[in-house]
C-alpha cells in the first residue's frame, strides 16, 4: 500500500496529536494520584503514626503498656535494642 505525500502528512499529524493527548492524560492521572495518596514513608509517616497512636490511647482503645510498646517501636530505629 502506497501513501501519497499528503496522506503521510495527515497520518503523522494524527499520530502526533494522539501521542500528545495520551501524554497529557497520563500527566493529569499522575498528578491526581499523587495528590490523593501522599507517600507513607519517611519521618512524616512516623509522626502521623504517633498521632494516630496517641489518639487511640486517648480514646481508650489501647492500654498504657501497649501504647508505650508501640510508641517505642515507632520511635526506635530498626535493629536498635534500646
Amino acid at each position: 500500500m502506497f501513501l501519497r505525500p499528503m496522506g503521510l502528512v495527515m497520518l503523522a499529524s494524527s499520530v502526533f496529536w494522539l501521542v500528545l493527548l495520551v501524554g497529557f492524560g497520563f500527566l493529569v492521572y499522575a498528578a491526581l494520584r499523587s495528590w490523593s495518596m501522599p507517600a507513607a514513608r519517611g519521618p512524616l509517616a512516623a509522626q502521623d503514626a504517633l498521632g494516630i497512636l496517641s489518639a487511640r490511647y486517648a480514646r481508650g482503645e489501647v492500654g498504657r503498656e501497649e501504647y508505650l510498646q508501640m510508641r517505642k517501636d515507632l520511635t526506635t530505629p530498626d535493629g536498635d535494642p534500646k
